[in-house]
């Protein structure tokens, strides 16, 4: 395996909650922690989602809190607005979105202009998430600031826990796994992500049944994946970032009875830590017993700003320590300022780091953009056919989506689209259209009679077939 840090696309943290005090951001180029407040008139709110990326230099070039992306100005980003239509959009408008891990960036492996943004929306009645969405971010846009040339793209329309949008660099150093777990199920999904697209998803049936949000997590070296949730259960899979396979399931139940939720790996991958709101759990993962080895390296100390500032997220920084926030709306972070250490050496400092606005809980889904290739790997699991794509990088473009109106289809490479047909969710085809296109021309498809709904066109090229989910507004 190969690592190069001197990439930065985890450096700058932006947190911030509703009316609490100014926006802020943590940044952490050059290996170093500084703070800086940012003018409220720039105020995005991060109550629970929160999700950006930087450039390999540490500038952050886009945020997001579920409801809306910002750009690096912190400026609403092109056609960034209104992102996951819906009740729970409507009523968190104001504070962003409550989901723990509920949206995640990658770089398009194709293209190093363009970004992968992938989100959920929440489900009012059980917090439960029902529809995956993806925006592409082209940075050429906007004089340099970017803007969405796709967004509210619904990849799927499986039941999924709150959030908890995990992924790791495939072996190959370049493409990405992308992971959700299933609501009330014991299913993982997996997509794989390549210069070709967005790979049709596999599923995977390991471990218990899951119903309670949390947070999760791959490990630095790629090889471990956890997740600590709120019904007490710590739960540790070994992956293969070849195949994508999990595998050596093992569940741990934690003796505490309060809620629960943060979890992180340790620098090295081999000491996992978890919280409650009061107390700071630590397991050796080079064990051959790792549940015997749960061990308390830390006890909340009463201290309040004037909430309470419990254990509740935590997050591996660029510095190599592990910062956790305080549960509910409050000022500070805690550190574990040596997280390689076994036992109370890993050094906790209780609310040591003060914020210049209160924080809702916060930290940014960070995957490890920084992990490169297996050296002794092989393995390059790309798609060879467009049928295996739910989204073509390069065959197909298509937009706006959604639409209210027409939309456009082109053909990115040499060829033709020799006919377009229309579909609703029952399988029934609405339209056909027989117009043909060459490169750099357009067909235009009127939806407008349509009802506001999901449908699916089913494109024919010359030698090949591709399928592409639009939203109707």
């Amino acid at each position: 395996m190969t690592t190069t840090f001197a990439q930065s696309r985890r450096d700058v943290w932006r947190m911030g909650y509703w009316q609490s005090g100014p926006a802020f951001e943590i940044n952490f180029y050059g290996g170093s922690l500084q703070i800086d407040s940012l003018p409220s008139s720039n105020m995005m709110s991060m109550y629970i989602e929160d999700a950006g990326i930087c450039d390999t230099n540490g500038n952050i070039l886009f945020y997001t809190n579920g409801i809306y992306i910002a750009n690096s100005l912190h400026d609403t980003l092109l056609n960034g607005g209104n992102l996951s239509p819906g009740p729970a959009t409507a009523m968190w408008w104001d504070h962003g979105m409550p989901s723990t891990l509920g949206a995640i960036a990658l770089p398009d492996p194709g293209n190093s202009n363009q970004y992968y943004l992938f989100y959920t929306n929440v489900r009012m009645s059980d917090l439960a998430c029902d529809t995956l969405f993806m925006a592409k971010i082209d940075m050429t846009l906007d004089g340099g600031l970017g803007g969405a040339i796709i967004k509210n793209y619904p990849i799927s329309t499986f039941e999924f826990l709150s959030g908890q949008l995990s992924a790791c660099k495939h072996a190959n150093g370049r493409d990405w796994w992308f992971v959700v777990h299933g609501f009330n199920n014991d299913i993982f999904y997996k997509w794989l992500i390549t210069p070709n697209g967005i790979a049709l998803p596999t599923q995977q049936n390991i471990g218990n049944t899951k119903m309670y949000p949390g947070q999760s997590s791959f490990s630095p070296d790629g090889e471990k994946y956890g997740c600590y949730d709120n019904h007490y259960e710590l739960e540790l899979l070994d992956f293969d970032r070849c195949s994508g396979m999990f595998s050596n399931y093992l569940n741990i139940d934690v003796p505490d009875s309060t809620v629960t939720t943060g979890g992180s790996f340790s620098p090295n991958s081999k000491v996992y830590y978890l919280s409650s709101r009061n107390y700071l759990y630590q397991a050796d993962m080079t064990s051959s017993n790792i549940a015997s080895t749960l061990d308390t390296v830390a006890i909340y100390d009463g201290f309040t700003d004037p909430y309470s500032n419990q254990f509740f997220f935590q997050e591996l920084a660029p510095d190599n320590k592990i910062y956790i926030t305080g549960f509910g709306s409050n000022h500070y972070l805690s550190v574990i300022n040596n997280p390689d250490i076994i036992g109370t050496g890993c050094d906790v400092t209780q609310h040591s780091i003060y914020l210049p606005g209160r924080n809702g809980g916060s930290l940014p889904n960070y995957p490890f953009y920084e992990l490169g290739a297996l050296g002794s790997s092989v393995c390059d699991s790309l798609p060879t056919s467009v049928q295996d794509l739910i989204y073509n990088n390069n065959e197909i473009n298509f937009f706006p989506n959604p639409t209210k109106d027409a939309i456009y289809f082109s053909q990115h490479i040499d060829g033709e689209i020799e006919r377009i047909e229309i579909y609703n969710s029952q399988g029934q085809k609405l339209i056909t259209s027989n117009s043909s296109n060459k490169k750099g021309t357009y067909i235009t498809i009127d939806l407008s009679n349509l009802s506001p709904d999901f449908y699916e066109a089913v494109i024919y090229g010359i030698n090949s077939i591709s399928k592409a989910k639009i939203l109707k507004n």
